[in-house]
């Protein structure tokens, strides 16, 4: 877990 990806709108992604 560490900095967030946001993957296309609205799709916020955990980048482990």
């Amino acid at each position: 877990m560490g900095e967030i990806n946001n993957t296309g709108p609205g799709g916020n992604d955990e980048k482990e």
